[in-house]
């Protein structure tokens, strides 16, 4: 089993419900549900 995610947010003891993701070339920020896989450019 898979233990949760925790928030990225400094200090935050929660676990993540949310990833945000930056898209650069649009200048765009995304927040949808958790993504799947943690990945090393987004934020949960």
């Amino acid at each position: 089993m898979r233990s949760p995610r925790r928030c990225s947010r400094n200090g935050c003891p929660r676990q993540a419900v949310a990833t945000l993701t930056y898209v650069y070339n649009e200048s765009t920020a995304v927040v949808g549900p958790l993504a799947a896989f943690a990945e090393p450019h987004t934020y949960d």
